[in-house]
């Protein structure tokens, strides 16, 4: 089975929001970051066996969720 990738549009998700998430998802998996022109590709593997349905989406989730908040904080 290959490793999930998630790309995630630039102008939706926070830098610093996608490294909130990577912190936070560090003991489900072995995430790595890519920086494209337009976004930001995450490679999952190694990931918990209870997680490897959901950790993708959830990932995007928390990751959403982290952008939001730090942009009410700042706007």
């Amino acid at each position: 089975m290959s490793a999930p990738v998630l790309r995630l549009h630039r102008k939706l998700y926070g830098a610093r929001a996608v490294g909130v998430a990577m912190e936070a998802f560090s003991e489900l998996a072995t995430i790595a970051l890519e920086r494209e022109e337009a976004h930001f590709r995450l490679t999952f593997t190694d990931i918990a066996p209870d997680f490897t349905d959901v950790l993708a989406r959830e990932f995007a989730n928390y990751a959403l969720a982290e952008t939001i908040e730090s942009r009410r904080q700042t706007g």
